[in-house]
């Protein structure tokens, strides 16, 4: 799916520390530009993800990183 084509995240884990204080939520996307576009629109302040994160009580959004993994194998 190319990036002009709609959001083309195509997976999401969740992982929770083992006291239950900290989520990480590490998301994987088809290219940048289609998680830029989502930045751009669902985690903006009053964006649909940001809002719901805000409306949980306790939660403190630490905000996000992105990370290329080094590219090491090729599909021929």
């Amino acid at each position: 799916m190319s990036g002009s084509r709609g959001t083309a995240g195509f997976a999401s884990h969740v992982h929770i520390s083992e006291d239950g204080d900290r989520v990480v939520n590490y998301s994987e996307w088809t290219d940048p530009e289609s998680h830029e576009r989502e930045v751009g629109r669902a985690l903006q302040p009053q964006g649909q993800v940001r809002s719901h994160i805000d409306s949980l009580p306790g939660v403190e959004p630490l905000g996000f990183r992105r990370y290329v993994a080094p590219r090491g194998l090729v599909r021929g």
